[in-house]
């Protein structure tokens, strides 16, 4: 599983002060514009992701401020206005009387003249969606984009119709998404910053959401000794040269369990986390029983709680032989021995890098 968070570039400076259709005028941040993508950079600190921009300069500095490292897709670029680029509302509304009314009955088939409908909006950014998904396997991404494409990609990634959708996202504002394989699980849309909670759950906020899951205490022991393993693999594998958030980590394990008692319980967290604003640490907890769409060739944040997780028996910690083999069900032994096998290729990559006083 994986985290994508859809974010609408800060606020532009508009010719004249003027409402326009802006479409894919190349404007840049306004002063407000500027404040809302210092807002998001501040909102993505210490969360590892992967940007990518539409290549207008509004959404260009909007990413700068959450990485400098971020790579532009063109296919990320607004809905396209065609004729009406760059004009009033009103002068659109006195020019082209009907076509401006069916277009506000029916914005999903209805293009401006020489324009874009969100149909044809949504299928343009639904394959770039996919093709930066399947082009980057790992970690979370976030997309910088703009009102009509966030729109449409949303509701044509969740099945549901762009006129039937939530108004359209504000600027500066953050769209969160888990996806696993081809299932996307929506949380919260269109939210600013400042109405969300932090990117990564504290432990005290942890604490809290095992409490409204209604986690037995055996199982909140059992994620913190899970959580303990974790952090300690992350600081190993951090001064071996990786760059994992011990933060995102420490938080998805002391998590991973907190639907224990409901059935698929790691999918089912995982949808709680996304809707409460933690889409990034869902991705993490959905993972931890068969890491969904990673490998072992990699280490990742959910990677190493995978492993965590599979080297301790209630508090204590266990050889794998011991937490998978001992009274296992016949019924689950072939996903019993797949997970076995990642666990054992993960272990053997730790251990490969252990020096002398290493006890993990």
């Amino acid at each position: 599983m994986r985290a994508v968070y859809l974010v609408r570039h800060g606020y532009p400076v508009l010719p004249e002060g003027k409402r326009l259709c802006v479409g894919r005028m190349d404007l840049s941040l306004s002063g407000e514009g500027r404040t809302q993508a210092r807002s998001l950079g501040k909102y993505f600190t210490g969360l590892p992701v992967r940007v990518f921009s539409s290549p207008l300069k509004r959404c260009r500095d909007t990413a700068g401020e959450i990485s400098d490292d971020y790579r532009i897709y063109r296919d990320l670029i607004e809905l396209d206005m065609g004729e009406w680029t760059g004009l009033s509302f009103e002068d659109i509304r006195t020019r082209w009387p009907l076509l401006y009314e069916k277009r506000g009955r029916e914005p999903e088939s209805t293009a401006p003249p020489a324009g874009e409908s969100l149909e044809q909006c949504a299928r343009r950014v639904t394959r770039a969606f996919w093709e930066i998904f399947e082009e980057n396997r790992f970690g979370s991404l976030v997309l910088c984009a703009h009102s009509g494409v966030i729109r449409a990609l949303f509701a044509s990634l969740t099945g549901r119709r762009a006129n039937e959708q939530l108004a359209a996202p504000g600027c500066g504002s953050i769209t969160q998404l888990i996806v696993s394989g081809r299932e996307v699980y929506a949380g919260v849309y269109g939210s600013m910053p400042r109405d969300l909670p932090s990117s990564i759950p504290n432990e005290a906020e942890c604490m809290e959401l095992l409490r409204q899951y209604e986690a037995p205490e055996h199982v909140r022991e059992h994620c913190r000794a899970v959580a303990e393993l974790t952090r300690e693999i992350c600081r190993e594998l951090n001064r071996r040269g990786e760059s994992l958030s011990e933060e995102l980590a420490y938080a998805g394990a002391l998590l991973h369990d907190m639907a224990r008692t409901k059935p698929r319980h790691e999918e089912y967290a995982a949808r709680g986390l996304c809707e409460a604003g933690f889409a990034a640490v869902g991705a993490v907890v959905g993972s931890h029983m068969s890491l969904v769409g990673e490998s072992a060739d990699r280490w990742s944040e959910s990677a190493v709680v995978f492993l965590a997780d599979k080297l301790i028996a209630a508090t204590r910690r266990v050889s794998l032989e011991e937490r998978f083999f001992i009274n296992p069900e016949p019924r689950k032994l072939p996903f019993i021995q797949e997970r076995y096998e990642l666990a054992r290729t993960l272990l053997r990559r730790l251990r490969e890098g252990e020096t002398d006083g290493d006890n993990i």
